[in-house]
């Protein structure tokens, strides 16, 4: 009994000291006596300005407490449901994209080999076989007229 006293003293003498300057004072709580204090409020025993006066600890404190201690306030989980028909469409598309960019990889092949060609059969040739696609023929006269 005379410990709680002296307990009760203490804890008085801090909270005035806290009033007087607060940023000296500090208080933790266990995660026991948060529990217990967010089962009393959500069984209705208690609201959330009783428990916050009581322990002298904002509202929000609390109510930070209710969010992590709750069974109320549980994460929400994402659920992605997708059905058989697009997870076949998704891998038809995959498989159309592979299929492209193979096409495509033949194609630049091809247009790879003949300006090769088109470089050596120039070279050897000394014409030039590429077409100038900057000359401009004006219709009616039958010049070119280079830019």
């Amino acid at each position: 009994m005379k410990g709680q006293n002296l307990n009760s003293q203490l804890t008085k003498t801090n909270s005035q000291n806290a009033k007087s300057n607060p940023q000296s004072y500090s208080r933790t709580f266990s995660d026991e006596l948060k529990r217990k204090k967010v089962k009393e409020i959500n069984s209705g025993l208690s609201t959330v300005l009783e428990v916050s006066r009581s322990l002298e600890v904002s509202t929000t404190a609390i109510y930070k407490w209710k969010k992590k201690y709750s069974v109320d306030y549980e994460k929400p989980i994402k659920l992605i449901v997708e059905s058989k028909s697009e997870s076949k469409k998704v891998l038809q598309l995959k498989e159309q994209i592979k299929e492209l960019e193979q096409a495509l990889g033949q194609k630049q092949l091809q247009l790879d080999f003949k300006d090769k060609m088109i470089e050596i059969a120039s070279n050897e040739l000394g014409i030039d076989i590429k077409k100038k696609f900057n000359t401009r023929r004006y219709y009616g006269t039958g010049k070119i007229v280079n830019r």
